[in-house]
């Protein structure tokens, strides 16, 4: 059974010119989410609070069944840094039921 997953992402770090914030949240996406699923960023820059931060929506298709498995997964996987930066999310998982047979193809 697979689930359509969907996940806000919100990412603050303090202000460092590099790597630039974007590109340093990028390459963790990639990292977890590469034939997963897909990613669109938004990054802003608060001056006067000297933070970097960044939206990411990410969606795709996979096997987990709950917000936990998810959160288990990014903790095993995620560099120590990407769950630092982590200061929100939101999650939400759309379950495919498999399909009782296919009158199409005859398969079940």
């Amino acid at each position: 059974m697979k689930a359509e997953f969907f996940l806000d992402l919100c990412f603050i770090r303090e202000h460092e010119p590099e790597p630039p914030f974007e590109q340093a949240v990028e390459q963790q996406l990639q990292s977890l989410f590469i034939g997963k699923g897909s990613w669109y960023m938004e990054a802003k820059q608060q001056d006067q609070e000297q933070v970097d931060i960044v939206v990411a929506e990410v969606k795709g298709m996979a096997k987990w069944q709950r917000e936990e498995e998810i959160l288990a997964y990014l903790e095993e996987n995620a560099a120590p840094q990407f769950m630092d930066w982590l200061q929100g999310y939101r999650i939400q998982l759309d379950i495919k039921e498999a399909h009782e047979g296919c009158s199409h193809c005859g398969e079940n």
